[in-house]
Parts: C-alpha cells; sequence; structure tokens
C-alpha cells in the first residue's frame, strides 16, 4: 500500500522503530534533496508512455481509446482539484465507448479494471489534521468494479433485514472509485427502473464544489447520506434507443463521448491482431503494471507537499484565467461552426449547449491533471491546448452521432447552404434532377439531410430568387424527353 504522505519532514530518515539513524538537520537535508528530485521529474509523460505501452499490448487498431481512458485512469488516482468560482473541482473523465461489437472497448476495459484492481490512491475526503495540526492525506482502495448493469439500490444503498433489524448499506458509489458498464446500452434503456440509475450517475457526474458529488437517498427506515469520487466506464454498441436518449436528457453530455465505426473488414482485422496478442506473456503486462505503480507512487509522494494547503482540507491548483478564457472560446467556436449553425434552436439546442458546456469542463479537467502530473504551480495555457486536443476525438463523436440522428431538424438557412453546395459540386456543367435527389438521399440516409422532394424543390425556388442558382430544361439523348438541370449561377 502506497505510504501516508506526510508533512514534517523530521519523520523521514527515521527507522520504523523510532531510532534516529542521523541528525535533525541531516533527516530534512535528505527529505528536502529527495523531494527536490522528485519534484523535477515529468510524472505525466512517464504514466502516459507506460499506459500507452499497456494498451498496445492488449489492444491494436484502435488507437483512439488511449487517451480517453488514459485521462480516466488519471482521473482516479489525482486527488488535487482545481478551482473554479470558489469551488473545488475534481478531474474524474468518464468515457462512454459506443463501437461496434468485437472492435476491443471490453478489452480496454478489463485492462483499466486489472490496472486499478490492486491499487491504492490518496483520497482527498480522507485528508486530516494530526495533532501537530500538520495535513496527510491517507491512501484507500480504489476497489474498480465491473459489471454489466446495476440497480438505483446497488448504486445508492440497499435496507438489509437481519432478524428483526433493518441496515442501511450503502451501495457502489461510497467506496467503488470505478464502476465499469460492459453493456453500457443499459443505462440508456427506456425501462423506468434505468431512469432511477441515468439520474443517480448523473448526480454522481456533477461536482459539488468539495472534490466530489453528494449522494443521498431516503429510504423507511432513514436517509443515506455520503459523498462519492466514482468515475464511470462504460461500453456499448449503438442501438436506436440511444439515439432517441441522446437528445432527452443529460446523461451523455456528462461522458466523455467516443463514437466510432468499423468496417466489417476492419473488425476482422483487429480480431486477428488480437489473436496475436494472446502470445504476450502475462509477465511483460505485470512488469509494465509495476511500474505504473512505482512511478504513481513517487509522484504521491511529492503531490500532496505541493497542493495541500494548510487553509484547506482538498489539495488544489490554480487556473490561470485568461487560458481559460481562450480555452472556453476555441471550444465555443467549434460549437457555434460545427453545432449551432446546423441544427435548429429550442430544446435541442439548449441540450446540446450543454454538451459543449461539459465540453470545456472535461477540458479544464484533463489540463488540471496535466498540470499536476508535471507539477506546476499553475494551470497554464500549454496545458488548455493540449486538453483541446485531447477533447477533439469527444467533439467529433458527438457531431458523428449527431448526424445519425435523423429527426434533428436542420435550420432552413443551413438547408439552403448544403443544397447549394451539393449543387456547386456538380460544376459548369449543373446537375439533373435525378442525380441531385441521389446525392440528397445519400445526406438524408447518414442524417445530414431531413427534407422531402417537394420541400427541396422549394428550396431550390428561393436559391433562384436570391440569384445563386439557375435552372433549364435539357432533353434527354437516350430515354427522350426533358428534365430540369441545375447550376450555381457563378458558372453563368
Amino acid at each position: 500500500m502506497t505510504n501516508e504522505i506526510n508533512f514534517d519532514n523530521r519523520k523521514e530518515g527515521l527507522k520504523a522503530g523510532g531510532t534516529d539513524t542521523m541528525s535533525e538537520a541531516s533527516a530534512r537535508e535528505v527529505g528536502k534533496k529527495e523531494f527536490t528530485e522528485k519534484s523535477k521529474r515529468n510524472y505525466f509523460k512517464e504514466l502516459y508512455d507506460l499506459y500507452e505501452s499497456l494498451f498496445k499490448l492488449n489492444m491494436v487498431k484502435n488507437e483512439i481509446l488511449i487517451i480517453p481512458t488514459f485521462h480516466c485512469f488519471l482521473g482516479i488516482i489525482n486527488p488535487v482539484c482545481y478551482i473554479s468560482g470558489g469551488k473545488y473541482i475534481s478531474t474524474r473523465i468518464h468515457p462512454f465507448m459506443i463501437q461496434p461489437s468485437r472492435s476491443g472497448k471490453g478489452i480496454v476495459m478489463k485492462m483499466l479494471f486489472n490496472l486499478t484492481k490492486h491499487m491504492t490512491m490518496l483520497a482527498p475526503e480522507q485528508v486530516e489534521f494530526m495533532d501537530n495540526k500538520l495535513p496527510v492525506l491517507k491512501p484507500t482502495n480504489i476497489r474498480p468494479f465491473y459489471t454489466l448493469k446495476t440497480t438505483e439500490a446497488a448504486l445508492l444503498s440497499q435496507e438489509i433485514v437481519v432478524g428483526r433489524k433493518t441496515d442501511l448499506i450503502p451501495g457502489l458509489l461510497k467506496d467503488r472509485r470505478l464502476v465499469c458498464y460492459d453493456e453500457g446500452r443499459e443505462l440508456l434503456s427506456t425501462q423506468p427502473a434505468y431512469e432511477n440509475v441515468r439520474i443517480a450517475w448523473n448526480m454522481a457526474m456533477d461536482e459539488d464544489g468539495n472534490g466530489g458529488a453528494w449522494m443521498s437517498k431516503a429510504l423507511k427506515t432513514g436517509i443515506v447520506e455520503f459523498y462519492t469520487h466514482t468515475t464511470m466506464l462504460a461500453g456499448s454498441v449503438l442501438t436506436e434507443e440511444m439515439k432517441g436518449k441522446m437528445l432527452d436528457e443529460g446523461f451523455y453530455q456528462r461522458c466523455y463521448l467516443l463514437f466510432q465505426t468499423f468496417t466489417e473488414e476492419e473488425i476482422v482485422e483487429i480480431t486477428k491482431e488480437i489473436i496475436k496478442l494472446t502470445q504476450v506473456h502475462k509477465n511483460q503486462i505485470n512488469e509494465i503494471v509495476e511500474k505504473i505503480v512505482s512511478v504513481k507512487e513517487d509522484w504521491e509522494k511529492v503531490v500532496g507537499k505541493k497542493y495541500l494547503k494548510s487553509n484547506a482540507r482538498v489539495p488544489y491548483i490554480m487556473v490561470d484565467k485568461d487560458s481559460v478564457e481562450k480555452l472556453r472560446e476555441k471550444i465555443q467556436s467549434y460549437w457555434e461552426e460545427e453545432i449551432k449553425e446546423t441544427y435548429t434552436e429550442g430544446k435541442q439546442s439548449q441540450l446540446m449547449s450543454f454538451l459543449v458546456g461539459n465540453m470545456i469542463d472535461k477540458a479544464l479537467k484533463i489540463a488540471t491533471q496535466k498540470a499536476v502530473f508535471e507539477l506546476k504551480d499553475a494551470v497554464d495555457e500549454e496545458d488548455y491546448n493540449y486538453a483541446v486536443e485531447a477533447c477533439k476525438p469527444n467533439m467529433e463523436s458527438v457531431k458523428s452521432l449527431l448526424a445519425t440522428i435523423k429527426h434533428i431538424p436542420i435550420k432552413t438557412d443551413r438547408r439552403e447552404e448544403i443544397l447549394y453546395n451539393v449543387i456547386k459540386s456538380a460544376g459548369k456543367e449543373g446537375i439533373t434532377t435525378t442525380v441531385l435527389f441521389d446525392h440528397l438521399r445519400v445526406l438524408k440516409n447518414e442524417g445530414r439531410w431531413d427534407t422531402g422532394r417537394n420541400g427541396t424543390l422549394k428550396l431550390i425556388k428561393k436559391l433562384e430568387a436570391k440569384n445563386k442558382v439557375k435552372t433549364e430544361f435539357q432533353a434527354l439523348s437516350e430515354k427522350g424527353g426533358k428534365e430540369k438541370v441545375f447550376w450555381a449561377a457563378e458558372f453563368g
């Protein structure tokens, strides 16, 4: 188990029995030197390189999962929060991986489960003040939990009857730091029971300002209340039921969403490569895991001394306000250009706006992780720039998923733009009615077009009225008769 971080340097250099092996001054110098040496290391890079090596011994051809699951891991073991609006915000990241069967998402999930199974972390809620008023961070077991599905009672609390006595037993969110869902689609089920499960997770993924989330449940025999610092990791294939839930609730928006499709040929290739990995000796994996644990423990020996202040029971790092604003501008720009301009206002737009707000929160968490594992004094612009890049798979996944939800109405001016670009792409030769609707049918199947034939012809009339599109009848050489041809007015 990881040693407690103790702020009394006089205790460094003492043997277990308390025998003083050197002078008090020398002991302090030894402790100071060890602290300085450990403070110079880039633990972020060391851990990433080791995690990437571990990933490649378990999985191939699905590298999009490396970054989010790595930051999921860092969020579990990192007790340091960032301050936002006077609140302490943890750096937990909750990946939800949506990929086809046999793509390897389950393998990655089990890899992270096994990595944390025998690991400890420093728990911010267990910060105590000793008799000499010097704070310490105590280690606690991560105790990951792997499951297909859970009930609300399993997450929050259950009543256990023993004889005439009824005990309230806290659920998984009390002391499990990682819960893995192999069948994540169950979390988006329309069954009433799962609505309460989603509500519980929404509460758990939100931050109450004290480095975690406050959970409570009223039962017949009393109220169960506790802090949770649990991280969720889920995987699923994409189902129609999940598509329907994407814009109905805030569950997806709180997750680091990952969506990727594979062709059957790619799945076959992944399967072949995974079979080859069975030849990897378990000792190779164990060796990397041991190195990860060793680096983590070295980092833990200095992280508390750097970030746990005497006026706070939660370790924290400051953020650079100017850099935060630049981060917000970058992600807001993506929202404006890639999402808002495509979809309608109203409830759907509000939910997507909430989703982008959560993207900013995720980026702040990732930037904080990087700064803390590099032992910086504050989160700076370099960390934010990295975080934006680390969040791009999430943003692109959201965009791709939205394109699959065919019931989302597209804004009128955006329809005109799409239609004009299709016509313009045909060049000066123009595009016939038949070919035009063939193109639009493809876009419709991809969720990027939502207008029928009559509506499309009305849009063309509008484009003609704006002198952007021209139309004429051309003879059909093979079949006889005539058909309309459309081309961009700029071609003459």
